[in-house]
């Protein structure tokens, strides 16, 4: 279900891709994650209440745990940048807002089938 996002650098389309593909890579890499990960604090753009926070304590313990950089958890819909350049995105907090309605729903939907 899309719901209204005021994205400028990227679509909506695009993050649910980006989100597709972290699915396929935890279900090859972390058998069950979505058992793991309680929908209800799930939240992208905290570092302890994104899915690699709530699955191994914090984003970056999780990258390391991945083997992952920043730059290689964005096309996984894990991560986004919050600017370039030293200037900030105007869209970089409603792409983790988007972010995490997206795996949110793919979590509910797997934890209730």
């Amino acid at each position: 279900m899309e719901t209204e996002f005021e994205l400028s650098t990227v679509t909506y389309a695009e993050l649910q891709e980006r989100a597709m593909t972290g699915w396929a890579y935890f279900d090859q890499e972390h058998d069950g994650w979505w058992q793991e990960v309680p929908v209800d604090l799930l939240d992208l753009q905290v570092s302890d209440l994104c899915v690699l926070g709530l699955l191994y304590g914090t984003f970056d313990i999780g990258l390391a745990k991945h083997g992952l950089s920043k730059g290689a958890s964005i096309p996984l819909g894990l991560f986004t940048r919050s600017g370039t350049n030293g200037k900030p995105l105007p869209d970089y907090e409603e792409q983790y807002r988007a972010l995490t309605l997206i795996w949110g729903e793919e979590i509910i939907t797997r934890q209730s089938a």
